[in-house]
């Protein structure tokens, strides 16, 4: 059932224990639930009506020579890579994105020096197209039709009286 190999002859000794008479093929091993003593745990076919049991002999799993396979050992390297890479990955969309929002504040402070420039050159036309409709009104307009008219009218007096 178990591949010969070191820490493989506790699992032996605690399937042999549960299983009894049971087949092979009606067992298999499974992690504890959180919160049991147990290492391991043993789960059954359903068939069997058992769905899950604790490991029956605590000094048995507790009896594991504490040797590291290459299988653990090839597991915890490829978990190391995967969590730098992913660092690593992490720290490129971070730069990235880092870049992005310094160009967009760029762009965003360019826009509004634009905007800013803008308004005071609007202010200043609106001021002068002000002026320039106060000089051109119809009321300004008729003042001064009437001021020339009677500077003229005036001018003509002046010209009589020189004349005589």
């Amino acid at each position: 059932m178990f591949p010969p190999g070191p820490g493989n002859d506790t699992r032996q000794k605690c399937f042999g224990r549960w299983r009894g008479g049971h087949k092979p093929r009606d067992v298999f091993r499974v992690p504890p639930r959180s919160g049991q003593l147990a290492v391991g745990g043993l789960a059954a076919a359903p068939h069997l009506g058992v769905r899950h049991r604790p490991a029956d002999d605590w000094q048995a799993l507790t009896e594991m020579d504490g040797s590291v396979d290459l299988k653990l050992l090839m597991t915890v390297a490829g978990m190391l890579v995967s969590v730098v890479a992913a660092a690593a990955v992490a720290k490129r969309e971070i730069k990235m994105l880092t870049d992005t929002a310094s160009d967009i504040e760029d762009r965003l402070r360019k826009l509004i020096h634009r905007v800013d420039r803008l308004e005071n050159t609007v202010d200043t036309t609106s001021h002068r197209l002000g002026i320039l409709a106060g000089m051109s009104s119809p009321d300004s307009m008729e003042r001064r039709y009437r001021e020339i008219e009677r500077l003229r009218s005036d001018v003509d007096q002046l010209k009589r009286e020189v004349q005589k």
